[in-house]
């Protein structure tokens, strides 16, 4: 399927909302194939002190839950067809236009299953105190980080998280890598 690039096309090239739809369908794979940890990891012994440290585990990722969303964003937002698409022959306005029907469909698919929030509430450029001991998968400590904590610094991106989810049971009878149909006029 071809997009069709000379419909509508702005005057302004938004470079910024296709980056921000791109990053948001791979947070979205990414928390897919993230199942919840289990409860019941096991534990290794640690000889020299007898105390006994949780080893993570690795699990298989629900390859079903990461198809059928990647079917939901291609349908509300031809997301297969645009990253597809070879967008060489086209011009940065060209683009610009195509991310923007491409970004209204993608942010339609992702409310539409999720409620999302900022980690951090305060305004990116906010100078924010961390703790000493915080959580790392929630805060990510960049640039010359030295010492113990707490630390002190700029927030550079206020980080995303799901606090809700509504995602949709899935028929065992579908075929789950078919994305998107072949479609046929007749």
């Amino acid at each position: 399927m071809n997009i069709a690039f000379t419909q509508n096309i702005p005057e302004v090239f938004d470079p910024i909302h296709l980056g921000l739809a791109g990053l948001v369908c791979i947070m979205l794979l990414i928390l897919i194939f993230k199942k919840s940890s289990s409860t019941s990891a096991d534990t290794t012994s640690n000889s020299s002190n007898n105390s006994t440290t949780p080893v993570p585990q690795l699990e298989m990722a629900d390859e079903n839950g990461a198809l059928h969303l990647l079917s939901v964003l291609q349908r509300d937002g031809r997301l297969i067809d645009f990253v597809r698409e070879d967008v060489s022959q086209y011009s940065d306005q060209e683009i610009g236009a195509a991310a923007r029907v491409v970004h209204k469909g993608l942010k339609t698919a992702v409310e539409s299953h999720f409620t999302i929030t900022p980690i951090q509430l305060e305004a990116e450029g906010a100078t924010i105190q961390v703790a000493k001991e915080f959580d790392t998968q929630s805060i990510q400590l960049v640039g010359n980080v030295t010492g113990d904590g707490p630390f002190s610094g700029v927030l550079v991106h206020q980080g995303w998280q799901v606090t809700e989810s509504q995602l949709p049971h899935i028929s065992n009878q579908k075929n789950q890598k078919i994305l998107a149909p072949a479609q046929v006029e007749i």
